[in-house]
């Protein structure tokens, strides 16, 4: 039997420029366009014994505009019940992680949850994540060696070089 499983692929770096030392954020898309995309958080800890580094995957599903009335009250991503916000998702709550991370205006920050831009995406969910924490989106991360960590980020960057070689449509713009 065959199963469809996600083929994902690094495509962006949306945190430090060198994340084996500082940490980083990866985006990474299905190359299948089946599964939401992702972003690997690689987070750093180098006083443990055990691990040196620590991989959290918070899946970016697209989110829409939850309304009431004629007013928008939040965001969601239940298709189901389109009347009810993410745990994240009320406006009060949108205000104080815009706020958080520094963005004047939370009506953009929340409108980067709705894009079809997975990058743009991944920028909202990260100020959450930041503000309440890596475990509200995955409670059993990865420990990594250094050895792994450095694999791992060498990975991303390798894959990130190769996506630049990736088009859209029939024919390959020339992009020089």
């Amino acid at each position: 039997m065959i199963s469809n499983q996600p083929c994902y692929h690094c495509i962006e770096n949306i945190g430090d420029v060198d994340p084996f030392e500082h940490g980083g954020a990866f985006v990474c898309v299905d190359k299948f366009n089946v599964y939401s995309p992702i972003l690997l958080i690689l987070d750093t800890y180098p006083d443990h014994i055990e691990f040196t580094h620590r991989l959290y995957e918070i899946t970016l599903d697209r989110c829409f505009l939850v309304k009431e009335k004629d007013s928008i009250v939040g965001i969601g991503s239940n298709l189901y019940h389109t009347d009810y916000c993410e745990w994240f998702g009320n406006l009060a709550s949108l205000e104080t992680v815009a706020s958080f991370a520094g963005r004047k205006n939370y009506d953009s920050f929340m409108r980067g949850f709705v894009t079809s831009d997975p990058v743009e995406r991944a920028f909202s969910y990260k100020a959450v994540a930041d503000y309440y924490g890596l475990h509200e989106f995955d409670q059993e991360p990865r420990d990594l060696t250094e050895k792994g960590a450095k694999l791992f980020c060498d990975k991303m960057f390798e894959q990130m070089q190769e996506t630049k070689s990736w088009w859209q449509g029939y024919f390959k713009k020339d992009v020089s």
